[in-house]
């Protein structure tokens, strides 16, 4: 392990040179037919897949436009961190201009609409763009509407709080310290939502604090996942349930939060066999439901899910060859995660380069992603897998177990390997790891 942390400092090293060069912005633009070989991308979303695949694809010389609205441009994993009292909120954004590459076209607006049959992007208010190719990669966005009472209650209540927004997660943080007793409640949302490890990382960290001020006796931490498991992968589940067990913490399965009563401090939840049942909180963290974002729901592009129907190895549209998916925005049966996107962009743009090409498509995505269960200030579960939830571990040890290396590269590692190498195009996850630090497979 030494050596290996000494291996991750000079990777750190290395990584910290990297210029960010800054972005080079255009008003919008209608494109011609690109020139044979140079084709017009535009690439709908300005996350960490969007720019990690534009870095790469204009530097191939293509004409690559990116379309996103954001001034800022967020690192999300580490709002877990900043609602437990271990990161500042500032840390985890940076604007868009920055990051964006130099030689990539930015359109600062909304996709409102793709006519993927006349291969036009529509935009909220600047003139359509047309391509070659385009690629969504959209996210997926926040749903408060879809529990009763929840908008209002983060608004005017500081007891309900969530890590999922980043005005929202320093208040995580406040609420915990002036919660000294009576209920803590987190939940887990049904439908789709970022990382899913997330709603139980900040209750161990919640949990943690709680303990070192010596007032976790006087606190009922109670975990509600809609759910019929704490974990989607067997192996860590089982961790998981090993952790709550021995930290007395409740865990409560298929248990879906429907409804916050902030005025008579209840949280109101369904239950697998459709009861309702009630439960008073003095402190209420919440994993916010999502849903696809309005542009892919109201195109062509997306299934009867409203999201992005790819096929689920070479992420290309099961309709439309020209038009592919990363990300959150996709049908992808995987969870929805920043360690995925690392994975599918080395897909996605081997899929793009063939189909320019003219040749079959041969990369296939096998569903890796990554969830660093962060279970303490100093601790971290590493769950990694791929379809079928089969764990696809990088390292030679048990990544199962509690660790305080894995947390340090949660921490120190993964933020840099995001802001030097992934949104450059330069890192397509740990495969390569893999093969050198585990090539048995163990795990």
């Amino acid at each position: 392990c030494t050596a290996l942390t000494t291996m991750l400092r000079s990777l750190l090293s290395s990584c910290s040179h990297l210029a960010r060069a800054p972005a080079a912005s255009a008003g919008p633009r209608a494109f011609a037919t690109a020139a044979a070989g140079r084709k017009h991308i535009v690439i709908a979303g300005g996350g960490s897949g969007g720019i990690a695949v534009a870095a790469s694809l204009a530097a191939d010389g293509h004409e690559v436009t990116v379309v996103e609205p954001s001034p800022y441009h967020y690192y999300q994993p580490l709002w877990t961190l900043v609602g437990g009292g271990l990161a500042s909120v500032q840390d985890s954004r940076k604007p868009t201009e920055e990051v964006i590459p130099k030689n990539v076209y930015h359109v600062k607006d909304r996709v409102k609409r793709v006519v993927p049959g006349e291969n036009r992007v529509e935009l909220d208010e600047c003139p359509p763009l047309t391509y070659d190719i385009l690629l969504m990669a959209t996210g997926i966005v926040p749903n408060v509407d879809a529990v009763k009472g929840l908008k209002e209650a983060l608004k005017e209540d500081k007891r309900v709080c969530t890590i999922y927004q980043y005005d929202e997660a320093p208040k995580v943080w406040e609420a915990a310290q002036q919660t000294s007793s009576g209920n803590a409640l987190f939940t887990f949302p049904a439908g789709p939502l970022k990382c899913a490890g997330a709603p139980q990382k900040i209750m161990y960290l919640c949990e943690e604090h709680w303990r070192n001020r010596g007032v976790r006796n006087d606190i009922d931490v109670q975990y509600f996942t809609t759910l019929p498991a704490i974990f989607g992968v067997k192996k860590y589940a089982e961790r998981l349930m090993a952790v709550c067990d021995g930290r007395d913490i409740g865990v409560n399965l298929q248990t879906t939060l429907t409804e916050v009563d902030s005025g008579a401090s209840k949280a109101k939840f369904t239950d697998a066999t459709g009861s309702e049942i009630e439960k008073p909180f003095d402190f209420l963290h919440v994993g916010l439901p999502h849903k696809a974002a309005p542009a892919v729901t109201a195109s062509e592009v997306s299934d009867d899910s409203g999201f992005v129907d790819v096929h689920e190895g070479t992420l290309q549209h099961k309709r439309f060859p020209n038009v592919f998916g990363i990300g959150d925005c996709t049908t992808l049966p995987t969870s929805k995660t920043a360690a995925a996107v690392t994975a599918q962009s080395k897909v996605v743009k081997t899929s793009i380069r063939e189909f320019i090409e003219g040749k079959p498509l041969s990369s296939v995505y096998n569903g890796y992603t990554s969830c660093p269960l962060v279970t303490g200030k100093d601790k971290l579960i590493l769950a990694e897998f791929r379809y079928g939830a089969e764990p696809h571990e990088t390292f030679f040890w048990d990544q199962g177990e509690e660790s305080k290396l894995q947390y340090f590269m949660k921490k120190e590692v993964m933020p840099k390997l995001y802001w030097s190498l992934l949104l450059k195009g330069k890192w397509e996850g740990p495969g390569i790891l893999r093969k050198l630090l585990n090539p048995l497979g163990k795990n």
